[in-house]
């Protein structure tokens, strides 16, 4: 009878990079006695994988010859389960299906920046900016940096990192603005530094003002004539 060595347990691809992708070969065997014929070999059930086979079907393969088999995932980007699997026809009328499973990894970051509106200047503010984990994968932040040197905005995070964020949780960042100058409107990038080097960016603003004095009046009270007085407003 037929004999032949075909993966049963199944073909995986489990935590792809969506980035990546990866193959995977394995061997059709003719372990019997007899010459065995493949007439088909079709993969389906998801667009993501291709196959390749090192021979021409209908392939015949006398006693102990093989078929090499390779199925390629490339994720494009798609982070979705795959789930597919590639049916075996013979020409006897023998079928025989090798079922494909796979996950996608996807790490993927937003953020929500903060605008610290009207500061008064020599005051120090400070609040949190966000970084939300929107992939399926934990991530990572290792620290803050704001490239642009400047002593108005600070990320105050002395020993928080490094820092896990669970896929859904968001991490709250403590940023201070201080500002020393009045009118001018400052904008400030921070980059957040993680283990998958995703390029994340989270803005801050603010400005420097003072107290607007409309009006002073000045009541010398009682002062000899002849004298000279003087005051600083």
């Amino acid at each position: 009878g037929l004999n032949v060595d075909i993966p049963d347990t199944g073909i995986s691809f489990y935590d792809v990079n969506y980035a990546d992708s990866l193959c995977r070969v394995f061997y059709v065997v003719n372990n019997g006695l007899d010459t065995v014929e493949i007439n088909e070999a079709t993969l389906s059930g998801d667009k993501r994988l291709k196959e390749y086979l090192d021979a021409k079907l209908p392939r015949r393969l006398a006693p102990g010859e093989s078929l090499e088999v390779e199925i390629c995932f490339n994720p494009e980007g798609d982070s979705t389960e795959l789930t597919a699997q590639m049916l075996f026809r013979f020409k006897c009328g023998f079928e025989h299906i090798v079922n494909i499973e796979g996950s996608v990894l996807s790490p993927k970051l937003d953020s929500l920046g903060y605008d610290f509106g009207n500061v008064l200047v020599g005051d120090t503010v400070c609040n949190n900016v966000l970084v939300i984990n929107k992939g399926n994968v934990t991530i990572r932040i290792d620290s803050v940096i704001i490239p642009k040197y400047s002593i108005r905005f600070w990320p105050d995070t002395s020993g928080m990192f490094p820092e896990y964020i669970e896929s859904g949780d968001t991490l709250r960042i403590r940023i201070c603005f201080s500002p020393d100058n009045i009118d001018t409107l400052d904008r400030f990038v921070i980059i957040v530094k993680n283990n998958y080097d995703i390029q994340v960016q989270v803005t801050v603003t603010g400005k420097g003002v003072a107290p607007r004095i409309k009006s002073l009046y000045l009541d010398w009270k009682d002062r000899r004539v002849g004298t000279t007085n003087d005051t600083t407003l």
